[in-house]
């Protein structure tokens, strides 16, 4: 099932998008991760080098479409909230496989989903709190676990980018506007 979720021959993903069912995309999110944590843990290691290295920038490229799955739901109602983290906790278990721009998007769906919790502090049960607390911090954890494994062993497909593309902020007193820059380059609508 992964070699054909890898070469796009499963179409999974693209039929649990089209449902636009936060829960149904946060199932299919899991289970492909799933898939992703068993390939990687029996295949990965028997694989030739160069047959590795492409495995990996296959699964990175199927990570960013997860998360662009994940991007796709709408947290306009706080109760697609908990979907959606189980759904980031999911890609977030495979961090050692991910690129530094597949954590760059979980940061920025985190910052958006932080805007809908005043909401769900009000109108949910405690267990619903604390489960959610529980799966941001659990998401903290692995996005610095693969950060850190990105460094000593980078997916191939980052070997190609420039280090200082890769600036992960490590500053807890750094300047939020500083922050977001280095995150959202400024860029201009219009034409030159």
């Amino acid at each position: 099932m992964m070699t054909d979720i890898l070469s796009g021959k499963n179409d999974i993903r693209e039929r649990s998008i089209a449902s636009k069912d936060p829960n149904i995309i946060s199932v299919t999110v899991q289970a492909m991760c799933a898939q992703i944590r068993g390939f990687v843990k029996s295949n990965l290691a028997q694989s030739l080098p160069a047959a590795a290295d492409q495995k990996r920038n296959k699964i990175a490229q199927l990570t960013e479409k997860l998360i662009g799955a994940l991007e796709q739901v709408s947290l306009v109602d706080y109760e697609y909230l908990l979907p959606l983290s189980s759904g980031l906790e999911a890609i977030a278990t495979i961090a050692d496989e991910i690129t530094f721009t597949t954590m760059t998007r979980i940061q920025s769906k985190l910052v958006e989903a932080a805007s809908v919790l005043p909401q769900l502090l009000d109108h949910s049960s405690f267990q619903n709190v604390f489960n959610l607390a529980h799966r941001f911090t659990n998401i903290g954890f692995y996005l610095l676990e693969g950060m850190r494994h990105q460094h000593e062993k980078p997916t191939p497909s980052l070997m190609d980018v420039r280090t200082q593309d890769l600036d992960y902020e490590t500053d807890i007193d750094a300047d939020r506007e500083l922050m977001s820059s280095r995150i959202f380059p400024p860029y201009s609508l219009q034409s030159d």
